[in-house]
């Protein structure tokens, strides 16, 4: 598992629980952790997990949870509240940490900042960017998207929504580096990244969207997914079956073990 958004939990204690080889009880007491505040984002990349917990996504807090050692540490500094509306994006890579606040102000800006930090370390602001909300397809202006974390990589998109929302342009994928982000692909095809393993990373294109009297719909959903390198080499292009446009939609994870996808 490398990216799990949990942003519907609303119970009081949360209990976050990884199968493991069990040889002693200090082993066993290493694969769960309990949780006095709803988990609203988490992401593992072994041995570690990062996850978003707080009474309220507006007042939640970065952990870091190792199961290996079961000792558990906060991020210290940056950002304590996240969107009320909007879990934070999360994601892990060795031990840094990676990412996305948004907050929602007034009725139409959406502020969305890229953070980094080390495991038990300090936060440190990579990216910010101002767009909006309340269009007719939903989000406007420049985004800020689809991270995605392991090994060594953490992999984001960015783009910019039209002012109606339903067409995206300079659309950009990039890695996450300590000092910001470094485009290694472009185009329609270069956004969302959904799940990065082993060198490799996946790309799910954005549905086709159009405006029309009743509102914004979706026209076209994306046939395939791309399977890029870290350099931005196209590897492969996965087709998917044909999907009813009302559904909910794709969610992609890729798994590379050097050969397969």
């Amino acid at each position: 598992m490398r990216k799990l958004s949990l942003a519907g939990l609303c119970g009081l204690a949360v209990a976050l629980i990884f199968s493991a080889q069990v040889g002693s009880a200090k082993a066993d007491q290493n694969t769960v952790k309990v949780v006095g505040h709803p988990v609203w984002s988490l992401a593992m990349d072994w041995p570690r997990v990062a996850y978003v917990s707080g009474a309220e996504a507006s007042s939640a807090t970065i952990h870091v949870w190792n199961l290996a050692t079961g000792a558990t540490s906060a991020i210290d500094g940056g950002p304590r509240g996240f969107a009320v509306h909007r879990a934070a994006e999360v994601a892990i890579s060795g031990r840094r940490v990676v990412w996305i606040r948004g907050q929602q102000i007034g009725n139409t800006e959406l502020n969305h900042w890229l953070y980094t930090a080390p495991v038990g370390g300090s936060a440190h602001l990579l990216s910010h960017v101002h767009g909006y909300t309340g269009t007719t397809c939903g989000l406007g202006g420049p985004q800020l998207d689809g991270l995605a974390g392991s090994g060594k990589d953490v992999v984001v998109s960015t783009w910019n929504a039209g002012q109606d929302g339903s067409a995206p342009w300079n659309e950009r994928l990039a890695l996450v580096t300590p000092t910001g982000l470094r485009t290694i692909a472009s185009g329609a095809n270069a956004i969302l990244s959904e799940s990065v393993d082993l060198g490799h990373i996946a790309v799910l294109p954005f549905p086709t969207l159009s405006v029309t009297p009743d509102g914004c719909t979706i026209a076209g959903l994306p046939s395939s997914v791309l399977v890029y390198s870290t350099a931005g080499a196209l590897l492969k292009t996965v087709a998917l079956p044909a999907a009813d446009p009302s559904a909910v939609g794709y969610q992609v994870e890729i798994r590379g073990n050097g050969s397969s996808y």
